[in-house]
């Protein structure tokens, strides 16, 4: 969602809750993205709300955001903007013969970890030459799956499961407070953990 006349003082504010992230971003116009990832949760009251804002408020609020929560009532959020999807999973699609799987289809990298569209597009590039081959009469179908599976297998094993091992870390209180802690003292490796995820 877009807020408008919401004052930020940096380019990018990231808000750690309970089960939550929440990234706001400055745009063009002056106005800020809002954008959140929560986990579901009965949030109060069980009817549904008037607006979408509500809907955000409330997750917010439910996730212990209630400061943050409190600053977007202030400014002025824009209804039209509001977009929401339902049930992400992150987990990696298991390889099937036959089968070809790119991009979110193969699997979605938690957003705050990683670059989900350039993942995507790195997919599709790992198979343009083995579909090309095949619709130009190359090796068969089941063959060229195999081929691009192995590529994609080499390319982001190691960036998904870095990004499963991370993700906890920002959704669960305790992990936050660890988190926190060791970027305080300058033991969080952040070179090596965008290396391993982007």
């Amino acid at each position: 969602m877009h807020a408008r006349n919401l004052p930020h003082s940096t380019d990018l504010e990231v808000h750690l809750g309970d089960q939550a992230y929440v990234g706001l971003a400055g745009i063009e116009e002056g106005r800020v993205n809002v954008c959140g990832l929560f986990r579901r949760r009965p949030i109060s009251p069980e009817k549904p709300p008037a607006h979408s804002s509500s809907l955000l408020l409330r997750y917010l609020e439910a996730s212990g955001l209630t400061a943050l929560a409190g600053r977007l009532r202030e400014g002025n959020l824009d209804e039209a903007s509001f977009c929401a999807v339902a049930a992400v999973n992150f987990q990696t699609e298991p390889f099937r013969p036959g089968r070809l799987c790119l991009g979110d289809s193969l699997a979605m990298i938690p957003p705050f970890t990683g670059n989900g569209m350039a993942a995507a597009l790195q997919s599709a590039a790992l198979a343009l030459e083995p579909l090309s081959d095949w619709a130009r009469g190359g090796p068969p179908w089941v063959d060229t799956v195999a081929a691009v599976n192995r590529s994609l297998r080499r390319r982001f094993r190691v960036r998904l499961a870095s990004a499963r091992l991370l993700h906890p870390f920002l959704l669960e209180p305790w992990r936050q407070l660890w988190l926190a802690w060791a970027g305080r003292v300058r033991l969080l490796p952040l070179g090596p953990l965008y290396h391993l995820t982007h």
